[in-house]
């Protein structure tokens, strides 16, 4: 007898529903439930198949749930009753709290929070059919060992719901980085959209999935093995230009970090690129461990501290913190070199980002001069295929085995790798929503997700953005589909860095949103939303919903990242001030402007407007031009 991975021990079951339990036993065996001082029978079919429909009852536990079939027994222990959570998207979601906590000293020292637990799915994508089971996973208790595991996002989430409500709360994390929509969508939800379908059948045959990883390892491999051949620096594969005592001085001065990506220099093309630095330490950290953080890097790295490897990452996202060994630092002078293999188009440190070293507590600059010197040239490294990111592959893998397992609401983080398929993703998206809440069979639960928040570099001046484009299309499912509701992330984005750390406040905003749209609260849970707009000779009155208490314009009177455009479609930057309910939008540009635009950019880092409860306004454009 065996029953799905999700019912193990630890399990948490949603509150007042009915539990759709079942596995797999012998053909013709009777099969008995115990749950909460009840029998519950029933029988499989011919396939071995059972299924018993279990009413969960109150919160409350820890309880043990037993299945027996006469001959097998199985016990389910340490058992929740609670309110049950299916975090999803993409790397946004998956982010875990090790990633967050550099921004948030202390968040441990709460950890301990046995009543909050969260289930990990593990990566899968399928795409002949759905799966009837998960690849694998446990639940997981919170506490301070475990918790730096744990989504981000849902840790920060639940934490504000379990502060609310004092009952225990479930996530399961079904998200993976990179990942499209159309990924976590069924083929049914996907009739219309042909090429999306033709490519999920494509993998659909084992052989050719097998064919095109093994051809994209073999090119991989091959690029780097000829750019580490051609590079003098690692002559007979020893890292020789990292040894402490070698003479860099004729390498070239560079300034780390540069203002990449704005300079197109030759050595920032594809291949391999030596740093070297120096760094003196007093006598008392001779020996000790320490942490090399080196922000983060375009495209792949390997470093050395003393000659000494201490860490390597093979693409650009992930933070540089490197630990290094005791034994390793050294009084007085102390070398620090970094390799770093362009993959694609420039590279480089990327400005921004924290590079020092930490040892006893104390934190040593490395940002500065450095030296670098071109160790091989290479041609472009196209990607590989991805192909856990094409269409259905995820949600046969990873959500069709949850599909009648009762929650309480869907919370979401997606939509970074569908930028510049706005048209198509709010389609797309309406579509997952509804065909997961139709399979799930339990009405239209709330379904909760974040806007996409600001990145790339600041514009100087107001243009066309496929990011603002994205988020519209965001906005407008929210407002389109029922019992639904969208975090707004705009004022917590990072120019450079597309993974914003501050999953604290986006946690709290969706739980705000939770509290109204799941437990009946009435607060306000959202930011102000463009209504209407009327024209006042040569001024624009723009009026919005949810403004709460009133609005408000952070860090003084005028509001900013306001544009205006006149009948010829060109915009430009705009005076705003806040009057009563509304907002006077102006420019002695534009004489007769007849549309607007709020934060309508890849970054409006200086968005400013929000009500009065803290939300942040949502990022808006009248015209539909």
């Amino acid at each position: 007898m065996r029953l799905p991975r999700l019912w193990s021990d630890g399990l948490v079951l949603q509150r007042d529903a009915v539990a759709a339990v079942g596995g797999w036993a012998p053909p013709g065996a009777v099969v008995e439930v115990h749950w909460r001082g009840e029998r519950h029978t029933g029988s499989t079919d011919l396939h071995g198949r059972w299924r018993i429909a279990l009413p969960t009852g109150a919160a409350g536990g820890p309880f043990t749930l037993t299945v027996a079939d006469g001959r097998d027994r199985i016990e389910i222990r340490d058992v929740l009753v609670g309110d049950v959570w299916l975090a999803s998207g993409q790397s946004n979601m998956e982010m875990t709290v090790a990633r967050v906590l550099p921004r948030f000293p202390g968040l441990l020292d709460d950890a301990d929070q046995p009543a909050i637990r969260q289930f990990d799915v593990p990566d899968r994508y399928a795409f002949r059919a759905p799966e009837t089971d998960l690849a694998g996973g446990a639940w997981v208790r919170a506490g301070a060992d475990t918790v730096p595991d744990f989504s981000a996002l849902a840790w920060f989430f639940a934490r504000a719901l379990r502060a609310r409500h004092d009952v225990p709360i479930g996530l399961i994390n079904a998200s993976l980085g990179g990942s499209p929509v159309e990924a976590w969508m069924a083929a049914e939800t996907l009739e219309d959209f042909p090429e999306l379908l033709e490519r999920a059948r494509r993998w659909a045959d084992p052989r050719e999935i097998e064919a095109v990883e093994k051809a994209d390892q073999a090119r991989i491999a091959a690029w780097q093995r000829r750019l580490d051949e051609a590079d003098p620096g690692l002559a007979g594969g020893r890292p020789r230009w990292a040894e402490p005592g070698l003479d860099d001085a004729g390498w070239t001065p560079v300034a780390v970090p540069d203002r990449w990506p704005d300079r197109r220099d030759a050595w920032r093309a594809p291949g391999a690129v030596w740093y070297r630095t120096e760094l003196r330490l007093p006598r008392e950290l001779a020996g000790q461990a320490g942490v090399l953080e080196l922000g983060r890097l375009a495209d792949a790295d390997r470093a050395w501290v003393n000659g000494v490897e201490v860490g390597q990452t093979g693409y650009e996202w992930p933070p540089r913190r490197y630990p290094i060994p005791a034994g390793v630092l050294r009084a007085g002078a102390n070398s620090i070199v970094v390799r770093l293999v362009i993959q694609r188009e420039q590279g480089g440190f990327v400005p921004g980002k924290a590079l020092a070293l930490h040892a006893a507590g104390r934190r040593f600059e490395l940002a500065g001069l450095w030296r670098m010197r071109r160790g091989a040239d290479a041609e472009p490294l196209d990607p590989p295929t991805f192909i856990r990111w094409q269409p259905v592959g995820l949600y046969n893998g990873m959500i069709a085995p949850l599909v009648g397992f009762p929650i309480k609401g869907v919370i979401w983080y997606q939509g970074e790798s569908n930028v510049g398929r706005a048209e198509q993703y709010r389609t797309l998206f309406a579509r997952l929503i509804g065909d997961w809440r139709a399979r799930w069979g339990q009405g239209d639960f709330p379904f909760l997700f974040v806007q996409l928040a600001a990145f790339l570099a600041p514009n100087p001046e107001p243009a066309d953005s496929a990011w603002a484009r994205l988020r519209e299309a965001q906005a407008r499912v929210a407002a389109a589909v029922p019992n639904t509701a969208m975090a707004v992330a705009i004022d917590l984005g990072e120019w450079n860095d597309i993974h914003p750390l501050d999953k604290r406040t986006l946690g709290e905003r969706l739980a705000a949103a939770a509290e109204v749209l799941a437990y009946g609260g009435r607060g306000v849970h959202q930011g102000p939303v463009f209504r209407r707009l009327e024209r006042d000779g040569p001024r624009l009155r723009v009026y919005f919903d949810h403004v709460g208490g009133g609005l408000v314009a952070v860090g003084g009177d005028a509001v900013r990242e306001f544009a205006v455009a006149g009948a010829d479609r060109r915009f430009v930057r705009a005076q705003a001030r806040i009057e009563g309910d509304h907002v006077v939008v102006w420019s002695d540009a534009v004489p007769r402007p007849v549309a607007v635009r709020y934060a309508w950019a890849d970054n409006p880092e200086r968005a400013n407007l929000y009500n009065a409860e803290g939300f942040p306004a949502v990022p808006f454009r009248s015209d539909d031009w």
